[in-house]
């Protein structure tokens, strides 16, 4: 996939991004997960059927 040069120098001109509560202490964790600064709490699956019941909550 060829990179969107266009998009790319759009986003570059952003100062700051302002995060609610969850998705910034969401953000704070997978990076230190990727770190390995604390374990790793993703959840793996086999199948794509059970990643889309989980990522939408349905049980």
């Amino acid at each position: 996939m060829k990179p969107n040069n266009k998009l790319i120098r759009e986003c570059s001109k952003v100062e700051y991004i302002t995060f609610n509560d969850k998705t910034r202490k969401a953000v704070v964790r997978a990076y230190a997960e990727g770190k390995g600064i604390i374990p790793d709490t993703a959840k793996t699956f086999d199948n794509t059927d059970d990643a889309m019941r989980e990522l939408f909550n349905e049980k």
